[in-house]
């Protein structure tokens, strides 16, 4: 019987390009699980056979994984953060409760945990989205320890893939010109291709690195320049990269003004901060609230004009670091999977189109 390798969120960027390429494999079975049924439709109409339903719900989830030898939990929830913790932390628990007994569970962090590259790339903070995948992080283990599941918690960098943003923006840039990237690109990155995921699923459905936590990169480990490399290629050009020094230390009253104005500039978007600031102002004598003004106009002109001036600044991911590890070893050249068609998507959909829904599976909880 062919393994089953559940996708929980497969209707994102990274689970739909990982559903596509798992697909190519005819000796496993890939069983995409979605919500809800219009959030399939791409999957379907590339040949798909998706379950749908919620892991929230203990009535569904053992139909949904009860069958299934390998869970990849790619669910980014959204909401309000009390909602997004509350789904976040019911996926988890579910996955564990109902996956059936010698299933291996995946669940996918970020390595934003290790704190997020900022302006300045030196300053390193957890911003939203790495606190809640720590938090789901301890869940996971937790979970898995409870009820005596296997456990591989894989950190991702920047996910590169015909799909993905970060791939489709480095061809366009490519496309327009002259690339600059910081000493030449000839830094470490932090990226995972898409056929990297894929060579990761098929590791762990054999002999593998044991239950723990890891960090996801290409093997081997790849520079900028050689990601833009291939994206060149993916698009047909020629890459030309242009070296710019790398980003200098900021000035003690330069970082002081970054870390005192950061959190004001995120509260400023609440709208009852907002109107109780426009409020303040009006009392203000007039000579000052002119001021005010005109420094925010200076403001809001030096960032257009830094947004003309974008092509001679390097690529935003650029500006993280790679990670230490420990690295989790797929045993499978990332180039070679690159160029092996398995690893990656087909470039026109399989039949049928829209094939019938699978059925939920009525394994007993492990």
């Amino acid at each position: 019987m062919k393994p089953r390798i559940a996708v929980i969120g497969a209707n994102g960027q990274v689970g739909a390009e990982l559903c596509l390429a798992l697909h190519n494999f005819s000796n496993l079975s890939v069983v995409p699980i979605i919500r809800a049924r219009r959030g399939s439709s791409y999957l379907r109409w590339k040949g798909l056979a998706c379950r749908h339903g919620s892991l929230t719900h203990s009535q569904s989830a053992q139909g949904l994984i009860g069958d299934c030898d390998l869970i990849l939990n790619l669910a980014l929830p959204s909401g309000r953060p009390r909602e997004v913790r509350k789904e976040n932390r019911d996926i988890i628990e579910n996955c564990a409760r109902y996956a059936k007994a010698g299933a291996r569970i995946v669940y996918f962090s970020t390595q934003s945990v290790y704190g997020a590259a900022g302006p300045q790339h030196w300053i390193r903070w957890r911003n939203g989205y790495g606190l809640e995948k720590l938090r789901g992080e301890k869940d996971a283990r937790r979970s898995a320890k409870k009820h005596q599941k296997a456990l591989w918690v894989l950190r991702l960098g920047h996910v590169c893939g015909d799909l993905q943003s970060i791939s489709l923006q480095m061809r366009q840039d490519l496309q327009s010109g002259a690339v600059h990237l910081a000493r030449g690109g000839e830094v470490l990155s932090n990226c995972t291709q898409i056929a990297t995921l894929v060579a990761c699923a098929l590791a762990l459905l054999g002999e593998c690195d044991p239950p723990g936590t890891y960090d996801l990169i290409d093997v081997p480990h790849r520079t900028w320049r050689e990601i833009y490399a291939w994206e060149a290629q993916c698009a047909g050009v020629t890459a030309h990269i242009q070296s710019i020094p790398t980003r200098t230390r900021p000035r003690l009253s330069e970082l002081f003004r970054t870390l005192i104005s950061a959190p004001l500039r995120g509260r400023a978007g609440n709208p009852v901060v907002h109107e109780m600031g426009l409020k303040f102002l009006a009392m203000l004598p007039e000579k000052w609230g002119a001021a005010l003004q005109a420094r925010y106009f200076q403001k809001r002109a030096a960032g257009e004009i830094a947004a003309l001036q974008a092509s001679v600044r390097s690529q935003d991911a650029c500006d993280w670091q790679a990670v230490p590890g420990p690295f989790f070893l797929t045993g499978i050249d990332t180039d070679a999977a690159l160029r092996d068609p398995r690893y990656r998507i087909p470039l026109t959909p399989s039949q049928p189109p829209f094939p019938e829904d699978l059925p939920l599976a009525h394994a007993s909880p492990g």
